[in-house]
């Protein structure tokens, strides 16, 4: 003998599957649709930081950039003492100041010859340690001189000599 059902429960079962299968297709609806927004929202941000970190990376190397190019065009570049290239310093100094991205600008010779002028401060704390008070920058140089010849100056914020050292111990200074 089969059992049979009332209407009413044929009904409701019939609504019941028919309310799964249209809260069914509104959830994959509702879901696709919020994964693309996502995607886009996404995209969109991702775009937009691109561009901001691109124009920040722009401003900050730009200067660098221009300070560089500046200095390849110097006197100092082709300078063959010391003193020649300290006569070069202000120009330097005024490039170092001009991009708070540097904290130092050098230049190497094709003899071995090597000049630095660094903001203390933005290198190894014991560099500012070894400085005296009121230096904001130094001068390191390595001259090839028959036998390497090695030193430093550190300057006030002023561009003044504050004090001149020879450095490593087994080096002359090239001052």
């Amino acid at each position: 003998m089969r059992y049979r059902y009332p209407l009413h429960i044929h009904i409701s079962t019939l609504f019941l599957a028919l309310i799964l299968l249209v809260g069914g297709v509104l959830g994959g609806i509702g879901y696709q649709l919020s994964s693309n927004l996502l995607e886009e929202s996404a995209a969109d941000l991702t775009a937009r930081i691109s561009r901001a970190a691109l124009l920040e990376m722009r401003r900050i190397i730009e200067p660098a950039e221009v300070a560089a190019r500046l200095l390849s065009l110097q006197r100092v570049t082709r300078a063959t003492s010391l003193r020649e290239r300290l006569d070069s310093l202000e120009f330097i100094r005024q490039a170092l100041d001009s991009s708070p991205a540097l904290s130092s600008l050098y230049i190497g010779y094709e003899n071995g010859d090597f000049f630095l002028l660094g903001r203390i401060g933005h290198g190894s704390v014991s560099e500012a340690a070894r400085a005296p008070a009121g230096a904001s920058y130094v001068v390191q140089s390595i001259e090839q001189l028959g036998g390497a010849a090695a030193g430093s100056i550190h300057l006030s914020r002023f561009g003044t000599a504050d004090s001149a050292r020879r450095r490593p111990s087994g080096l002359r200074c090239g001052l």
